[in-house]
């Protein structure tokens, strides 16, 4: 599942073309899908297996609540002809996310501070979640192998507010994308803000926004948490709160926007809930990457509940007045992208690399022999995560924090949550699981490593 948030340089086209022919000539085969094939069956010889179906991703989209609800959505889509499939929500799944603090995309840490006696009841919500029996249907539920027919749509077994769509569905025409009502987000994108589960009335920070994905996502489930509370709410609708197109030069709106416009009139009237004041700082140090933030915020309607500021997260001030109300730190920092190089095919050019599954394998082979390239390149990446994660950690009141990362190398994830783990633990956090049925778990290299998320295979 693609991850949104971290900086990654896509691979130059001609480069990409270039190693493509070079493959297919040295393969002696004419297309990319016959040099697959001849791949496929050169392995299953070696390894004496049967041939076997690739297992492909469903196309996630998430709902953006602050414009439209998921049920006002599905509405529309079953007027377009979709068949919505009925799914059985997961409970269990939900039901932890409400008390945890950790999940993400390839790999996460996270932690919460423990309650005082008495204060709130979530220390024994806690026990209580671990200590359930989690049926099979439910495992299932959670595995991410939620699966649609084509022609149909679901709701995500684990997260309300994601939609399922069948395998190669392509939505970007979709007046619903270009009215930020439907955003193309994975499903391990959506994860972060579940896991963070904003209360109302919350300050949130967003520490490497951009492009804002997880920002927004935010926004949103901090508005439903105040509209459900009914505390200090301003009210507006769906239809009111699009912009997605500039105006020509006579002031009119392009033909695009105006149906956009007509198709959101059509959902059901959907009352929002709207914060009267900031409540998400987003912070990136990029004024280009800055700038798609900002449109990503505007595009979604979140522009009065999320302050995007350039800044390097290190050089903000944890301790200013503007972040003593800061509960809750989403930190998505910049890594090696080692998960999503599938995705930008990185792996067919001659100059691709295995890939390393490292955790502390770096640190105790760096006294003995030469790091190389790749290896000095992770180490100066974590060094600088956990930097921002021990800075995250210094908000007054905080008391969630959220770390993911779209790396699949033990050191950017587990090694990571090891290093900082006992100075969270001394100021007393502990790290949460939010999502107790999910099946894949982190790589064993800290203590409590149960209670990380992995998303990939």
């Amino acid at each position: 599942m693609k991850p949104s948030s971290c900086s990654i340089c896509s691979m130059p086209q001609d480069r990409l073309q270039n190693a493509l022919q070079e493959l297919l000539q040295s393969a002696e085969v004419t297309d990319a899908a016959a040099w697959l094939l001849k791949q496929q069956q050169q392995r299953n010889s070696s390894l004496q297996l049967q041939p076997c179906q690739a297992v492909p991703h469903p196309r996630y989209a998430r709902v953006n609540t602050l414009k439209a609800s998921v049920a006002g959505v599905l509405q529309q889509l079953a007027k377009e002809g979709w068949q919505v499939q009925q799914q059985q929500h997961n409970s269990s799944a939900g039901a932890a996310v409400h008390s945890g603090s950790q999940g993400s995309q390839q790999s996460n840490g996270s932690a919460r501070k423990r309650p005082r006696a008495g204060q709130d009841g979530e220390g024994t919500h806690k026990e209580q979640l671990e200590g359930q029996s989690i049926s099979t249907q439910q495992k299932a539920a959670a595995t991410g192998a939620t699966t649609v027919q084509q022609g149909t749509v679901a709701v995500d077994d684990l997260l309300s507010d994601v939609l399922v769509f069948p395998t190669g569905t392509d939505l970007h025409d979709h007046p619903f994308v270009g009215a930020g009502v439907l955003l193309l987000q994975s499903k391990a994108s959506c994860m972060p803000a579940h896991a963070l589960n904003p209360q109302p009335g919350w300050h949130v920070v967003d520490a490497c926004a951009a492009p804002g994905n997880k920002t927004t996502h935010v926004a949103a489930l901090l508005a439903a948490a105040r509209h459900s509370s009914g505390s200090n709410l301003n009210t507006s609708t769906s239809s009111q709160q699009v912009d997605t197109e500039p105006q020509n030069k006579n002031g009119k709106s392009s033909k695009k926007r105006s149906k956009q416009r007509s198709f959101l009139q059509q959902l059901p009237s959907q009352t929002q809930a709207q914060s009267t004041s900031v409540n998400v700082y987003a912070f990136d140090k990029d004024p280009k990457r800055l700038k798609r933030l900002q449109a990503n915020v505007a595009c979604t309607g979140a522009g009065n509940i999320v302050v995007a500021m350039q800044a390097d997260f290190l050089s903000v001030d944890p301790t200013a007045p503007e972040y003593s109300q800061v509960r809750g730190v989403i930190l998505d920092p910049s890594c090696s992208g080692s998960g999503t190089i599938m995705s930008r095919m990185e792996h067919l050019l001659p100059t691709a690399t295995p890939v390393m599954q490292q955790g502390q394998q770096g640190q105790q082979t760096a006294g003995r022999e030469q790091l190389t390239e790749e290896q000095q390149r992770l180490e100066q990446l974590a060094k600088f995560q956990e930097a921002a994660l021990l800075h995250a950690l210094k908000f007054p009141a905080l008391q969630r924090i959220v770390y993911s990362t779209c790396s699949i190398h033990q050191r950017e994830n587990e090694g990571v949550v090891a290093a900082v783990l006992p100075v969270a633990e001394s100021m007393g956090f502990k790290l949460v699981d939010p999502f107790p049925a999910w099946h894949r778990r982190g790589m064993g290299v800290v203590h409590g490593v149960e209670k990380l998320v992995r998303t990939d295979p």
